[in-house]
């Protein structure tokens, strides 16, 4: 795609707020554009900007449309920006049909009149082609252009996500396709690209150079972090403001988070977290520590933002409060 020559690739920092990076993105290129370009509108937008998605990211993210609104405004303009959607079809644990009311979760980037190229993510020779394809039109016309990536997403979305519980029809699907490295190489070695000793070496030196880097990282020379005065001065708690809220309405949030509706079963698997919730105060009574997991230290709170009034500023808190 870029011949010979060497390319250099920026990657900006990216919270976990998703789509949030997206104008942050745009801002970056235009400033490198108008540093590096000089203005020049016809051979300008030397700097590309690359984003990716995800599919219910795309179609549910305001930022998106927002950022999209600026993609053709003198003031704002990229030359075009190359969008990537990898479209598992499913987010988190919502259903396409659930979360969008368009019929692909790119319709909203037909507002600027990008191109949208729909691609099978088991099929690496077509991916490729789309992608040369959607550069090309990118240095041609100076717009956006969007790759749609219809894939699958073979495991859950994070660490406490099994998604054979929240989506089992879907991943009893999933459980019986191959995988792409492994119906692509079958692929290969059928048209005679390649023969099988020479798919089982190219694997076996990939895995090889991730476990070096692997080794290479883990004996590494650990230095603590050095956070600048500045910084660690901008993160301060502003002083005099209390978060606490009683023990009583914890408990309270306790048991009508655990409580479940008269003749409901509960999924087998679900049944031991809701068992282990339930033993939670006896443990923290017997060690003096909280239990609690890091999702929990969320809907606590969260949940008290329904009972509590607000507090005036010289409101006095509770002897029993805790924080």
């Amino acid at each position: 795609m870029f011949g010979d020559n060497d390319i250099q690739v920026s990657l900006t920092a990216n919270p976990s707020h998703l789509e949030a990076v997206d104008p942050v993105l745009e801002g970056q290129v235009r400033a490198k554009q108008d540093l590096l370009d000089k203005g020049d509108t016809e051979e300008g937008y030397s700097v590309v900007p690359l984003m990716l998605h995800g599919d219910a990211a795309f179609a549910g993210q305001g930022v998106v449309a927002e950022t999209l609104n600026l993609a053709l405004l003198p003031g704002y303009r990229v030359g075009g920006t190359i969008h990537i959607i990898v479209n598992n079809q499913i987010g988190f644990t919502t259903s396409p049909e659930h979360s969008k009311s368009s019929e692909y979760c790119t319709d909203v980037a037909k507002m600027v009149g990008a191109p949208i190229f729909h691609v099978n993510g088991d099929d690496p020779e077509a991916c490729v082609w789309v992608a040369r394809l959607a550069v090309d039109f990118r240095q041609k016309f100076k717009k956006d252009v969007v790759i749609d990536m219809l894939c699958y997403r073979r495991r859950g979305h994070n660490e406490g996500d099994d998604p054979s519980m929240t989506n089992p029809a879907m991943y009893d699907a999933i459980e019986t396709k191959r995988g792409v490295r492994k119906s692509y190489t079958e692929a290969l070695i059928g048209r005679g690209d390649i023969s099988m000793k020479e798919a089982e070496d190219a694997l076996r030196d990939y895995q090889g150079q991730l476990e070096r880097v692997f080794n290479e990282v883990r004996e590494l020379e650990k230095h603590p972090v050095q956070p600048s005065e500045s910084v660690e001065a901008d993160q301060q708690v502003p002083r005099g403001l209390f978060t606490g809220i009683d023990k009583a309405l914890m408990a309270r949030i306790g048991d009508a988070h655990l409580a479940l509706p008269e003749g409901f079963t509960v999924h087998p698997r679900v049944k031991p977290v809701l068992e282990k919730r339930r033993r939670w105060p006896t443990r923290a009574r017997s060690t003096g520590r909280s239990p609690s997991c890091w999702r929990s230290d969320r809907w606590w709170p969260r949940a008290s933002w329904c009972d509590c009034p607000g507090k005036t500023p010289d409101a006095a808190p509770s002897p029993n409060a805790t924080r």
